[in-house]
Formats: structure tokens, sequence, C-alpha cells
């Protein structure tokens, strides 16, 4: 989780994208807390920035 401007921001998986996503923090309205079981990923902040330093990059 960090802060940028107002906002503040969580990386987590998206299921729906299948990749991780930033979520804003004032956009989520509900939470549930499940007993679900999920894959262990290998996740690296500084690689997560990277990435998407290089996409913003090609637009």
């Amino acid at each position: 989780m960090y802060h940028t401007q107002d906002n503040w921001i969580v990386i987590a998986w998206c299921r729906l994208r299948k990749d991780y996503r930033e979520f804003r923090l004032d956009r989520i309205h509900t939470l549930q807390l499940l007993d679900e079981k999920y894959d262990t990923r290998d996740f690296v902040l500084i690689d997560y920035f990277n990435r998407a330093l290089k996409k913003g990059n090609k637009k």
C-alpha cells in the first residue's frame, strides 16, 4: 500500500485481469473476508513499478 497525491493505493492480484493491479482505497465500497486459499505468487515491488513505467512510456 502506498500514498500518492490524495489517494491511498493498494497493489493486489486482480482475478479478472489475472495480473497485479492498483486499487484506490477510496473506491472500495465493500470488503468481505473469505476462507479461500490463494496461490503464492512471487512479487517484487520494484519490478512491478519498473514494468508499470515501461507500459506508461509506450503510450
